[in-house]
């Protein structure tokens, strides 16, 4: 009788045990209803349920640990961006200091000042030419 008694206690023990394992498992599952759009749950299934909350888990680190990789390189780009925008300003204001220097309003008008300079000197060849052969 009293092996009887004994096993009923332990059975209510396990049934207690059990039941307050399973508030917690709720109550975990519970904690998880903000995600139920990605993460679907089998209440009856609970490995395969921690199993899912796992996978979710490591594929939602690993699409935080992208987005900072991405964020960095577009941090890394812009600098980039910010120093050769600041390279091309400084290269005009030097083409524009070059261009005063010479008197020269605009690059066409820099580049036909180069072709009259290049026909200038055809000229002088050609004279050169003709002056040495006489």
């Amino acid at each position: 009788m009293q092996q009887l008694q004994a096993l009923q206690t332990s059975e209510e023990d396990i049934a207690s045990q059990l039941g307050a394992e399973q508030r917690q498992y709720d109550q975990f599952i519970d904690d998880w209803r903000f995600a139920q759009d990605w993460v679907q749950f089998d209440r009856t299934n609970y490995l395969e349920n921690i199993d899912e909350l796992e996978r979710t888990i490591t594929d939602w680190q690993q699409q935080v640990a992208d987005y900072q990789a991405k964020q960095k390189n577009l941090t890394i780009y812009q600098q980039l961006e910010d120093q050769a925008a600041k390279k091309l300003e400084e290269a005009n204001q030097q083409k524009t200091a070059f261009l005063q220097s010479r008197h020269v309003k605009s690059d066409d008008d820099f580049i036909a000042g180069i072709n009259q300079q290049k026909q200038l000197r055809e000229k002088l060849r050609r004279k050169k030419r003709v002056i040495s052969t006489t």
